[in-house]
């Protein structure tokens, strides 16, 4: 058991390294995504420093400076994501390929670890997927593959320092609504 695991941890290892390998050398090594990651580096810091100078000058000038800015990070963050979409899809089906073989030529029935806790509803479909038996701590090689991979090129990408930081999805929309009821 602790063979297979070792074998679909490596796997996941694999793949999330050739994954960020491959998103280095078609986008995040590129002239292109360098410049644009320049470019809102150097935005947000004007931003930032706009937001927190208190200019006595006109304070409708300073709040068209500022909501400029925005627009100008909106943009480059815009550039940003259709530069990796190509990234995005490869990968998938990277993971798409490395999922077929786990589930039916490598893995497929093959306990590879023991969950110290009987995994919750969806899970426990994508814990226990092609084990026989009714023991729902029994790990299949498919669920460590997404636990192991999610964690791993997550790690690879904070560590090579690739991606553009995103924003909360909650703080942007909280900033929509608030410019909506000025």
């Amino acid at each position: 058991m602790w063979i297979s695991a070792l074998q679909v941890l490596l796997i996941a290892l694999a793949n999330a390294g050739s994954a960020e390998y491959l998103g280095y050398r078609l986008v995040y090594g590129t002239d292109d995504y360098q410049s644009v990651k320049r470019g809102l580096s150097r935005v947000t810091a004007k931003l930032e420093s706009e937001e927190s100078s208190a200019d006595s000058g006109n304070p409708r000038k300073r709040q068209r400076r500022i909501a400029e800015l925005k627009k100008q990070i909106k943009v480059y963050k815009e550039k940003a994501t259709s530069m990796t979409m190509r990234t995005t899809l490869l990968m998938a089906g990277l993971q798409i390929a490395v999922f077929y073989f786990l589930n039916t030529v490598g893995f497929s029935g093959v306990v590879v670890a023991k969950l110290p806790f009987t995994p919750f509803g969806f899970v426990q479909g994508l814990s226990h997927r092609n084990l026989p038996g009714e023991d729902f701590t029994d790990c299949s090689a498919v669920f460590l593959f997404v636990v192991s991979s999610l964690f791993i090129r997550n790690v690879l990408q904070r560590y090579f320092d690739f991606s553009i930081r995103q924003v909360s999805p909650w703080s942007t929309a909280f900033e929509q609504a608030q410019e909506t009821n000025l």
